[in-house]
């Protein structure tokens, strides 16, 4: 994943944007500049698979030959789901089975198996070199099979020569879904003469157990034992921000000057994020972009809070006023990056640096961000230094309002908070001022982050 500033310098520089900007032949080098990344062991975003115990059943489709008399279930329970199945033989008997499970709950994660044996088979099933398996490639949990088939000998000679997978599910937090087959090894013997039709769970269901069908020379058939079931993600702890009562405000005072007109820009604004935008996810930096000399256009990047196991950053949110147009080749912009001292810092305080120098018009024309850093107990830390960037000496020219602004506790002013957007001022579709607005941060539990291709 890019640190945030070769993000921005590989948006300056992609097609898909706007075409070829100065900026990617040297102009700007701190735009190349990478995050340093701090590797940390920290709290882990564990998933859980649960199984609902009130939809087991068996299949009631054996595959193979049945023998009602001579049965065994191998089911562990506990949310054990089913991965693999393998088999032994001695003396041309299929006398040895063994199933491979994932057991992925809040009391253990762990892959194990079970087994079932009957005579000629002792306890050293590998002399015969004949020990066979097929499993999940995948096996942390999150897929379970669904379908299988076993090849007996023949109609007259029923012993169990070959096990097939033949379908898997994904399970999600919405339930079980088919997904693409992703399985390794073989189980097929030679004598394998015949293939039975298969033992299939229901729709929205995985195996959760199996019934061994056997006769006195050895297994005969396979039944699987289904069950509904969801992914969990498990609670973890770790930095998160505070809920806020709908209508209330929580802003800086106002660095810059005052617009005609104000829009938000917030994380999670014009973007899909994977999580909560407003709980999970800090600024970290800003492009604030010029057309025709107007800046009109602000990009978000940040990362999650919960940073020790999230250093991904990505683009949080973004605004263009109506009349910004499209970005021409020559477009001008504004990067300052906290990336620059650590990759641990979020936005706690800023400042517009000076406005234009034409006081007709007031615009943006330098950008300072302050960041803090999060401890153990949610407490945001200020880091001094200097992130800001400014247009050239002429177009940054009024210093007048140059007023840092702050995110401060809501309720008493003294503790700093996290800025998970911007009231963005404009005259004109021009940018000429800005306020902070913040929530508090703490130290709670979540349901572990999710993501999607661009990380959390």
């Amino acid at each position: 994943m890019l640190a945030p500033m070769q993000m921005i310098s590989r948006w300056f520089c992609m097609r898909a944007f706007f075409d070829a900007v100065p900026y990617c032949n040297g102009a700007r080098p701190a735009l190349l500049i990478g995050l340093f990344l701090v590797a940390l062991a920290g709290y882990g975003h564990e998933q859980h698979t649960l199984v609902n115990e009130k939809t087991i059943d068996a299949t009631g489709e054996i595959s193979g030959f049945p023998s009602h008399q001579n049965h065994v279930t191998k089911q562990p329970g506990n949310d054990a789901v089913l991965l693999g199945v393998a088999g032994a033989e001695r003396q041309d008997h299929p006398c040895f089975m063994e199933f491979t499970w994932s057991r992925r709950n809040d009391t253990e994660h762990r892959t194990f198996t079970t087994s079932w044996r009957n005579d000629p088979c002792d306890n050293d099933e590998s002399e015969d070199n004949s020990f066979e398996s097929t499993r999940l490639v995948q096996q942390d949990g999150r897929f379970g099979i669904s379908s299988l088939r076993v090849c007996n000998n023949s109609n007259s000679n029923k012993r169990l020569k070959g096990v097939e997978i033949r379908q898997i599910r994904e399970i999600r937090e919405s339930g079980p879904v088919s997904t693409k087959l992703a399985v390794e090894g073989d189980y097929l013997r030679p004598n394998c003469a015949v293939w039975d039709k298969a033992s299939d769970c229901d729709l929205g269901e995985i195996a959760v157990g199996v019934n061994v069908y056997f006769d006195d020379e050895g297994a005969t058939g396979l039944e699987l034992i289904c069950a509904a079931a969801e992914l969990e993600r498990a609670l973890v702890s770790g930095p998160i921000t505070e809920a806020v009562d709908p209508g209330v405000q929580h802003q800086s005072a106002l660095s810059g000057y005052a617009g005609q007109r104000t829009a938000r820009v917030m994380v999670g604004t014009g973007v899909e994020l994977p999580n909560p935008p407003l709980r999970h996810y800090g600024i970290t930096s800003i492009a604030l972009i010029e057309h025709n000399n107007r800046p009109c256009q602000i990009k978000l990047f940040g990362r999650a809070l919960d940073w020790r196991n999230t250093q991904e950053s990505r683009m949080l949110g973004e605004l263009t006023l109506e009349r910004c147009g499209n970005l021409p080749v020559w477009a001008d912009a504004l990067t300052p990056s906290l990336a620059e001292e650590s990759g641990d810092l979020y936005l706690v305080a800023a400042e517009v640096v000076c406005n234009s120098s034409n006081r007709n018009n007031d615009r943006i024309k330098g950008l300072k961000l302050l960041g803090g850093r999060i401890d153990d107990t949610g407490n945001i830390v200020r880091i001094d230094g200097n992130n800001a960037d400014v247009q050239p000496p002429g177009n940054c020219g009024d210093f007048s309002r140059s007023v840092e602004v702050q995110c401060r506790d809501s309720d008493i002013g003294i503790r700093f908070a996290v800025a998970v957007g911007l009231e963005m001022h404009h005259t004109d579709d021009a940018f000429t001022g800005f306020r902070l607005i913040c929530r508090n941060v703490t130290i709670d539990d979540y349901p572990g982050l999710q993501q999607d291709s661009e990380g959390f």
